[in-house]
């Protein structure tokens, strides 16, 4: 019987394993590379797209506070006009003028000084910020300033200049009017507020009730929960529209004034 010889085992250099070993190592990094920008490209740059959007919305609600207390200095009579900037961001900026808001004065029974038992109905027009890119407004209407969310329900920021007291209230209306179209792009806007008349309408000392009604805004929930929130001794009747009242007593001091300011737009 012919013995077969056992197997030569073919010997392979150092230099060639060590080679084979760097490039499975280069393979195996950069596959880890290619996936991480892969996972990098689908979810962080969303996840940054996210944080960005709401920093630029963080930043509209301030600009938008910070110009409200500018017009708020114009509604008490401190300043003839202030101006404003906002960063526009890709988003536009306008004055709806279709908003109302009705002052109804009840000075009860009995023989009522003259000028009780009146309703002053008066235009608001709202200042938007319409950044279209997140679907959030943030506005300024009557003195108040809301955020509104993708169509969730719009947050108060800042409140207007009503009053409720126990014998006294003062009712400060802001009319916005406005013809300078709507500024948009991605600079920054500045925004010019002038008083063009202001004007007190009623003043009286014998008052038992004065009556606010919100119409046709598009903030319905957010005058609600002004009116309802502790600061405020406003009583809600309605919701939609919003009616608020305040119980002033028999001999209440009640202040209706009205304030029109002029905006305009500088980009």
């Amino acid at each position: 019987m012919r013995r077969r010889d056992p197997p030569r085992r073919t010997w392979t250099p150092t230099w060639e394993r060590r080679g084979v070993s760097d490039v499975l190592a280069f393979v195996f990094v950069f596959s880890i590379i290619i996936t991480s920008v892969g996972i990098v490209s689908a979810f962080g740059f969303r996840a940054l797209q996210d944080i960005q959007g709401d920093e630029q919305a963080n930043n509209a609600v301030r600009g938008m506070e910070s110009l409200g207390h500018n017009l708020g200095n114009v509604q008490r009579g401190h300043a003839p006009g202030r101006t404003g900037e906002l960063k526009l961001s890709n988003g536009k900026i306008y004055v709806r003028e279709n908003s109302e808001i009705s002052v109804t004065v009840d000075c009860g029974g009995g023989a009522p000084p003259p000028g009780c038992d009146s309703t002053f109905d008066f235009d608001m027009g709202t200042l938007y910020y319409d950044m279209e890119s997140r679907d959030t407004n943030v506005t300024y209407e009557n003195g108040a300033v809301f955020r509104e969310d993708r169509g969730g329900s719009p947050l108060v920021v800042d409140g207007p200049r009503f009053i409720c007291g126990d014998d006294y209230a003062v009712v400060s209306v802001v009319t916005l009017v406005s013809d300078a179209g709507a500024p948009g792009g991605g600079g920054t806007v500045q925004v010019i507020g002038r008083e063009q008349e202001t004007k007190l309408h009623f003043a009286n000392d014998s008052v038992d009730t004065v009556r606010i009604t919100v119409q046709d805004s598009r903030f319905d929930e957010g005058w609600v929960d002004y009116f309802q929130s502790d600061d405020n001794e406003w009583t809600v009747s309605s919701t939609s529209p919003p009616i608020a009242t305040c119980d002033v007593g028999s001999d209440g001091k009640v202040f209706v004034r009205r304030t029109i300011i002029d905006i305009d737009f500088i980009t």
